[in-house]
């Protein structure tokens, strides 16, 4: 049987990370271990943009005035040209550092912030991996009420969860199991 050369095409893997406008420390640690680990393997981030979400309004552009306006309507990653009309400045930023460190990226608006929010942003941009900050161990009641505790997004989430502490330790949790992470070369 003769050899021949053949080209295979793999798609660039995803992460989807959690993010916000800046404000909370949780935020950064995420960033900074999800930064790092694209730029290990490779990895096209998309920044879930935990501060846009509200029960009153939508961060994208919906209504019979908008209804015709070219650009995301919650259906596909944002890109860095369309934030500032978007009113996100401080997401271009976070694009800019990724681009910075070779890392491709865009960004993702949360509309309610929950479980479903996030497992539809995972599975439109076909991420494997959602970075997170870390929830509490023992969640309050309301937090529990609110449906958004770790075995919350676990059950709602397809792929791997990385759940990472402000001081930069992190737990995978994969297949309902949550385990440190044992690999420095990962932290």
């Amino acid at each position: 049987m003769a050899s021949h050369p053949m080209s295979i095409h793999l798609a660039e893997p995803v992460i989807v990370v959690e993010t916000d406008d800046g404000r909370d420390v949780r935020y950064a640690a995420v960033r900074r271990a999800a930064l790092g680990a694209a730029a290990r393997i490779g990895a096209t981030l998309v920044f879930f943009d935990r501060s846009a979400a509200s029960p009153w309004t939508d961060p994208y552009p919906s209504g019979p005035m908008t209804a015709d306006v070219e650009g995301p309507h919650g259906d596909r990653a944002v890109r860095a040209w369309e934030l500032p009309a978007l009113g996100r400045d401080y997401l271009t930023s976070q694009l800019r550092q990724a681009a910075e460190l070779g890392v491709r990226a865009a960004a993702w608006l949360a509309r309610d912030g929950g479980p479903g929010d996030l497992a539809d942003a995972v599975a439109r941009t076909g991420a494997a991996v959602a970075f997170l900050a870390e929830r509490e161990r023992r969640p309050s009641l309301v937090e529990r009420l609110r449906g958004r505790t770790v075995a919350d997004y676990a059950t709602r989430v397809v792929g791997d969860l990385v759940l990472v502490a402000p001081e930069g330790s992190i737990r995978v949790c994969s297949a309902g199991r949550c385990e440190p992470l044992v690999d420095p070369a990962l932290s």
